[in-house]
């Protein structure tokens, strides 16, 4: 990007945050304290649901952090949370398929483009570790190594599980 004359660029995942951030640094110096508080900064609600959702034992990071989804889609609404992780889930259903395929046609290209889909999406739906999961598998099909391959795709999946039993127990309370 800044080679080509851009000025500044943001890399995934983008949030509201981020660009406040970014406005910030480019904008005319006192604007920002001029605007206000942010109406972002003020950390979403929760609702019973995302409560069970987001709920964890203390050492470990919950399946998906509903405050990242909710700077995310700029809501704290639970209904438009639910409908966010519902097409999540369909989608994510799919991106299993092709890294399946990918694995069993041995088509390291196919399987970094699918985890690379894959870690994108569970980034913005606050689903951390799974994005973190799939950036691995998505990089070990970049170096062709076999063996972190069925690693990083074993602990993918387990993760990803775990973010759809999320999904389907937030579906089933609603």
């Amino acid at each position: 990007c800044i080679a080509s004359g851009m000025d500044d660029y943001m890399a995934k995942p983008v949030t509201l945050e981020r660009i406040a951030e970014m406005a910030a640094r480019w904008l005319a110096p006192g604007i920002v304290e001029r605007l206000g508080p942010s109406p972002w900064s003020v950390p979403p609600q929760k609702t019973q649901k995302t409560a069970q959702v987001i709920a964890a034992p203390s050492d470990e990071a919950p399946p998906i952090d509903m405050k990242v989804l909710a700077l995310a889609i700029a809501s704290d609404d639970p209904e438009a949370h639910l409908r966010i992780l519902q097409m999540f889930h369909e989608a994510f259903l799919e991106i299993q398929t092709r890294i399946d395929q990918a694995l069993v046609q041995g088509d390291h290209k196919a399987l970094r483009e699918a985890a690379h889909a894959g870690n994108g999406a569970a980034g913005n739906i606050g689903a951390g570790q799974l994005s973190s999961a799939l950036k691995q598998l998505e990089l070990s099909a970049a170096d062709e190594d076999v063996k972190m391959i069925g690693e990083h795709h074993r602990h993918a999946l387990n993760l990803g599980q775990d973010v759809l039993r999320a999904i389907e127990a937030l579906e089933a309370d609603a």
